[in-house]
């Protein structure tokens, strides 16, 4: 028997396009537990999420310039962030025409505490693993 009878990939820390559609469709929450800002990043400038979707620890990338008010809606994230006495922000992803999508402030039904946010410690993408990403270029 050979590798590839065997082998299933899992999937790594990014969330890719198929993922995040059907969270999009199903307005799926996701809570932001961190988010990183690399202006040279290998495709330009891109914001990178430390999301918790369906109990996994997940990346999300944002594409900067693409979505002006989602821009400035990842900045004050990141400024809010800095305060850890603030509440995590529970989000869904909503489709902005037939482009990107675009952050929605607030998850009313869901709070950050919720089980659905839960994560395994070893599964949990550290800050230093997340910048490692960013030095090594990764999208």
């Amino acid at each position: 028997m050979g590798f590839f009878d065997e082998y299933v990939d899992k999937g790594g820390n990014f969330l890719t396009e198929e993922p995040k559609q059907r969270i999009i469709k199903d307005k799926t929450p996701l809570l932001i537990r961190g988010i990183k800002f690399n202006a040279t990043a290998k495709f330009g400038p891109t914001y990178f999420c430390d999301v918790v979707v369906l109990n996994e620890a997940k990346v999300l990338t944002f594409r900067k310039e693409s979505v002006p008010s989602r821009d400035r809606q990842l900045d004050a994230m990141i400024v809010w962030l800095r305060d850890e006495s603030n509440e995590l922000p529970v989000i869904i992803l909503e489709q902005a025409g037939k482009k990107k999508p675009i952050l929605i402030r607030n998850y009313p039904d869901v709070k950050a505490d919720d089980p659905q946010f839960v994560v395994e410690e070893d599964e949990v993408l550290s800050e230093e693993e997340v910048v490692a990403k960013l030095a090594a270029g990764a999208e």
